[in-house]
């Protein structure tokens, strides 16, 4: 038995495990030792590729996370808390908090890279 991909066009729709004859049988190829080759990438000319990656839910993960930070970030502005904090604490706090809320509409943005883009980091002093 080995690994074998189920190509469909240029594009791997699937890895199996088969002996040689049902792989033979069905035209898969065998798997590559290298690179490590999943589902979604392309075979073309002998070449392997990556598929693009998938920008809206990359889009969506940044705003998910921002969202929970957002939600975490509740009990920093607890009453009691923010009454201890110093002027410049609080300015850090309100800062990180806005940073978060700006989160969709800087993914949503031309500019945007996901590439070089971070969460905003909480800092209360």
């Amino acid at each position: 038995m080995s690994k074998y991909i189920v190509l469909v066009g240029n594009t791997v729709e699937n890895i199996v495990i088969a002996d040689e004859t049902e792989a033979a049988k069905h035209g898969w190829m065998s798997y590559p030792s290298e690179p490590r080759v999943s589902i979604g990438w392309t075979y073309e000319n002998g070449v392997w590729s990556e598929p693009p990656p998938n920008i809206e839910a990359i889009k969506a993960a940044f705003m998910q996370a921002s969202e929970v930070l957002l939600a975490d970030s509740n009990s920093l502005v607890a009453p009691d808390l923010w009454e201890s904090y110093t002027q410049t604490e609080k300015d850090n706090v309100s800062q990180y908090r806005r940073e978060l809320r700006e989160v969709p509409n800087v993914v949503e943005s031309e500019d945007f890279d996901y590439e070089t883009y971070t969460l905003p980091i909480r800092s209360v002093n």
